[in-house]
């Protein structure tokens, strides 16, 4: 049967092998890797003082959404995308104040409905 050539299924297929690339597997690795082990330190905290409330998920959360953001977004963040810079004419330096300032409100959202949780189980 022959082989359908899809574009898409092309393009798809080139972007993957060029994100698999040494450059950017190596900031996936460690963000992986800290995150498993802030995850498994989280755990371990939770076994000794679990609470009422279950308070693991809302740390696990923003942790994985700002970890996320962090793999996604580290070039321009880590000020390392100098083709950015050099293509579209924009700085690079407002991105790690913009990746803090999410992660703040993500842990400060999070906090506010543990909080509210909180507080509808002491009623």
């Amino acid at each position: 049967m022959p082989r359908s050539r899809c574009t898409s299924c092309s393009a798809s297929a080139a972007a993957m092998s060029e994100l698999a690339g040494g450059q950017r597997r190596r900031p996936r690795r460690l963000a992986g890797a800290a995150y498993i082990g802030l995850d498994a330190l989280l755990v371990a905290l939770w076994r000794r003082r679990p609470g009422r409330v279950p308070w693991l998920n809302h740390v696990r959360m923003p942790a994985a959404f700002s970890g996320l953001l962090l793999v996604i977004w580290s070039p321009e963040i880590l000020r390392k995308a100098q083709s950015f810079q050099h293509q579209t004419g924009r700085s690079t330096d407002p991105y790690l104040a913009h990746w803090l300032f999410v992660t703040a409100v993500l842990f400060g959202g999070s906090a506010l409905l543990y909080l509210a949780r909180v507080a509808k189980m002491r009623r």
